[in-house]
């Protein structure tokens, strides 16, 4: 999108790498309205339907809705029940999130753990896997990113965990996150024995990571890596431009 449409980061981070936006460039409203008509709304209401039978289709686009508006949080089964207005149970929630996964709408990341059963019974990481997804659920456009530094980290954070997601698969890895009260790692990408704990800071930063730290002094196989704008001691760093520009090249930091 850099090469073929000069597209900034601000941009991409609302835009994505829709090909299509080239007919709408200057217009994000008009292309925000092409992106729920024609990608949003048939994948929801046909395309869905073809992979398994859906009961409730209100709840299952509510919770596309609750996904684009909670990106990159980790999220309880049962806070989102209870945030949706339509009835249902943990369960469907489950089955939806796996749908909207199917789908490459949404993809929930698991809590990393050396436990398969602690995997498996965590709270996941809500990812939506275009970032013009995001932005048109919630109206957002690269002018109004800057002066909303939230919406800026939580859409920085979703780039990357998407593009990190999309490497993984490729690569025969996988992408986690991790939490431990209040300490957290934003991304842990394994493949096989090694393993990359990520973080991403979108704005000023301070030069301690405390949930980074503790992460790499429990696993010591582990190597970090910190996505930031900012200058830092001690630590590998990559700007969030670099990496959406070649996110292959954090394999080499395994």
């Amino acid at each position: 999108m850099h090469d073929a449409f000069a597209m900034g980061i601000n941009e991409y981070l609302a835009a994505g790498g829709y090909p299509k936006i080239r007919e709408f460039r200057g217009e994000p409203v008009r292309f925000q309205e092409y992106v729920r008509d024609s990608i949003i709304e048939p994948v929801l209401s046909k395309d869905i339907l073809l992979l398994h039978p859906v009961n409730k289709p209100a709840l299952l686009r509510r919770l596309f809705e609750f996904s684009c508006y909670h990106t990159a949080e980790v999220v309880s089964l049962q806070k989102m029940l209870g945030q949706l207005t339509d009835r249902g149970n943990v369960t469907t929630i489950a089955d939806y999130l796996h749908l909207l996964s199917k789908a490459f709408l949404i993809a929930p990341i698991q809590k990393y753990s050396r436990e398969i059963l602690r995997i498996r019974a965590s709270s996941p990481k809500l990812i939506v896997m275009a970032q013009a997804l995001v932005s048109s659920v919630r109206n957002a456009q690269a002018k109004t990113i800057t002066g909303t530094p939230e919406l800026f980290g939580r859409l920085a954070e979703n780039a990357v965990g998407a593009a990190l997601i999309r490497m993984a698969e490729n690569n025969g890895g996988e992408v986690f996150y991790w939490r431990e009260r209040d300490l957290e790692v934003d991304y842990i990408l394994k493949f096989g024995e090694k393993v990359l704990a990520i973080e991403v800071k979108s704005g000023r930063t301070k030069e301690t990571h405390s949930g980074l730290s503790i992460f790499l002094t429990r696993n010591k196989q582990a190597a970090g890596l910190v996505i930031t704008n900012a200058k830092l001691k001690g630590q590998k760093s990559l700007s969030l431009q670099d990496f959406l520009l070649a996110p292959e090249q954090i394999l080499e930091k395994r």
